[in-house]
């Protein structure tokens, strides 16, 4: 019995897609570890902490405030009920929508 050649089917799109952007990505780490060289020190440790904050390995300074109090003396505490009032202006924010012409 003689086997013939069956060609598969060629892959799909996909995987070419996803080819030309690996290719795509390795040329530009190339293109970025030859420009590295030409840095000097000072910009060198300056591009780390972009990369390290880019990664997140560096922890945020920010992250460990509290959000607590930021209102304050906004004016909210002269409202008697504020859950009313906020009712109140979507309601009118709402209605204003609905209006609108298009």
């Amino acid at each position: 019995m003689v086997e013939f050649f069956r060609p598969t089917a060629p892959p799909p799109l996909t995987y070419y897609i996803t080819e030309l952007n690996m290719n795509q990505t390795a040329l530009t780490k190339l293109d970025i570890n030859q420009g590295l060289s030409f840095l000097p020190e000072p910009e060198l440790q300056a591009l780390k902490i972009i990369i390290d904050k880019m990664t997140n390995k560096s922890v945020d300074e920010r992250n460990g405030k509290s959000l607590k109090g930021i209102w304050k003396d906004k004016g909210f505490e002269q409202l008697d009920d504020l859950n009313n009032a906020l009712c109140q202006a979507r309601k009118e924010i709402n209605a204003t929508i609905l209006n609108r012409k298009i």
